[in-house]
């Protein structure tokens, strides 16, 4: 008898564990807009265009020819905008021009320099100085992370 009950007890605190388990992974915090530009630019600075790419829209990825001739970038400033009506009018702007099922927007500023070897030959237009620019995030659910769906001036 003590045995069948022994199994039964552990069985119940194997369950409760897979439980608590499953409960842990699903409140498991997505990174906040802001720190997905930050990561992008690490991996930017890191040369690492295929972790870099898993942080933006397909149709926006780097194909990584010009990371050869970057010497370094450094993000200097990455602020969210917080003005929800804003945020509103985003949100309207990404469903019409990049990502029509999104649900959440965000916007990101950024101030960064880079510099590449003297005389490099660059595909994406950038020279050696300070940009500033803004980059369009967008999810469908709260439960997914951001994804950078378009940057620029």
């Amino acid at each position: 008898m003590r045995s069948e009950a022994s199994k039964r007890i552990f069985a119940l605190i194997l369950m409760l564990m897979v439980v608590a388990a499953a409960f842990l992974l699903l409140q498991r915090k997505q990174p906040s807009p802001t720190e997905v530009v930050e990561q992008y630019f690490a991996y930017w600075n890191e040369k690492d265009t295929e972790k870099q790419n898993t942080l933006v829209a397909e149709r926006i990825q780097s194909s990584g020819t010009d990371e050869a001739y970057l010497e370094c970038v450094e993000l200097l400033s990455c602020d969210a905008e917080t003005r929800q009506d804003k945020l509103e009018g985003e949100l309207e702007r990404i469903r019409e021009n990049w990502e029509p099922d999104a649900s959440y927007a965000a916007v990101v500023y950024v101030t960064y320099d880079i510099e590449y070897a003297d005389n490099a030959s660059r595909t994406n237009g950038l020279e050696n100085g300070t940009y500033d620019w803004t980059f369009w995030l967008a999810r469908q659910s709260k439960d997914e992370p951001w994804m950078i769906v378009a940057y620029g001036v």
